[in-house]
């Protein structure tokens, strides 16, 4: 009984970090779609790096998500190494204004 709510508690973390690291992928990318190829002008604009970086970051946050899905990783390590990575792209987004 215990492995498999362990199987359920991995199933529902993985898919919730596969969610949220896509948002956030698909979110800094459409930012970056946005200042390039329509004509709205924002007060505030990040550099391309950083949205670039922050982009990479979110695909690295999806295979650690998909990692915790397959088994190869346990919940803490894959929440603590996803919030370091998520910590460095919000100080990058601080930083860079």
């Amino acid at each position: 009984m215990n492995d498999k709510n362990n199987l359920n508690w991995n199933l529902i973390t993985g898919i919730s970090l596969v969610i949220f690291n896509l948002y956030w992928t698909w979110d800094k990318l459409h930012l970056l779609y946005l200042y390039h190829y329509t004509g709205i002008l924002f007060f505030i604009m990040f550099p391309d790096w950083v949205l670039i970086t922050n982009t990479i970051i979110g695909l690295i946050g999806t295979a650690i998500g998909i990692m915790l899905l397959k088994r190869k990783m346990t919940i803490k390590k894959a929440l603590i190494m996803n919030f370091c990575i998520l910590g460095i792209g919000f100080l990058l987004f601080v930083v860079s204004r």
